[in-house]
């Protein structure tokens, strides 16, 4: 989709948190993981990049892929590694007034488990 494509740089564009709303829209509505979405996937962490590790609506859509997509994202090490690069990344931030951002990352990696 090209509309997913911009999401390979997300520096670029301002309405990536719009997308990363789509991604978990397309997630409800079909109850499940499309391999386009997990084309996407390991492209996030450049989006909790451009928002200085805060997740905001980037969380629920995470929490999305790793409940529904479970079965997927537990068969490919890949995604398992970018889900704790991020979770690691929020977790150990020293951004200032990151404090909201560290626990995010401790709730990322209960949901990892």
């Amino acid at each position: 989709m090209p509309l997913f494509q911009l999401m390979i740089d997300p520096t670029k564009i301002s309405f990536d948190e719009d997308i990363v709303l789509v991604l978990k829209s397309l997630i409800k509505k079909k109850n499940a993981v499309s391999p386009t979405l997990w084309e996407i996937f390991p492209k996030l962490p450049k989006v909790l990049e451009k928002q200085k590790h805060s997740f905001s609506n980037l969380l629920d859509t995470l929490n999305h892929f790793l409940i529904i997509g479970q079965a997927d994202l537990a068969a490919n090490e890949n995604n398992l590694k970018v889900v704790a690069d991020m979770a690691d990344t929020a977790l150990f931030s020293t951004l200032p007034q990151q404090t909201i951002n560290n626990a995010e990352g401790a709730i990322l990696i209960q949901l990892i488990f």
